[in-house]
């Protein structure tokens, strides 16, 4: 897209989901034992290392780039992996429907809606 990005990332190994780092926010997991998981040193790494590349390129040293947060899902099934995929896939083609295109010919795309029944699809 072009002001974001999606992806799956696979991180094999371990049975152990609160270790990654894919988990819900709470009052009383602290910042830093949030960092030591897997999934956020992974992302972090990734908008580091791209935002450098991406300052020195266009040459804006220390300019930032990336939002601050990100958005994580953990994918239970096959269903759900392959709508995920699919929508992945598909969705450079909604870009003129995206609420965050500055210029939308018509914004009807229900993010919200779509991910809830990709959800609700994948768990049944």
């Amino acid at each position: 897209m072009p002001n974001h990005i999606h992806g799956v990332i696979f991180i094999m190994g371990t049975n152990d989901v609160n270790g990654v780092g894919a988990i819900h926010e709470s009052p009383l997991q602290s910042r830093q034992s949030r960092r030591n998981m897997l999934l956020p040193k992974v992302i972090g790494y990734f908008k580091m290392n791209t935002a450098k590349q991406t300052n020195q390129i266009l040459n804006r040293p220390g300019q930032s780039f990336w939002q601050r947060n990100y958005y994580e899902h953990v994918v239970r099934n096959e269903k759900e992996l392959k709508k995920i995929r699919e929508y992945i896939r598909n969705n450079p083609l909604n870009w003129e429907l995206d609420r965050e295109n500055p210029k939308p010919k018509s914004f009807n795309l229900d993010h919200d809606s779509y991910w809830g029944e990709v959800y609700s699809r994948g768990n049944s």
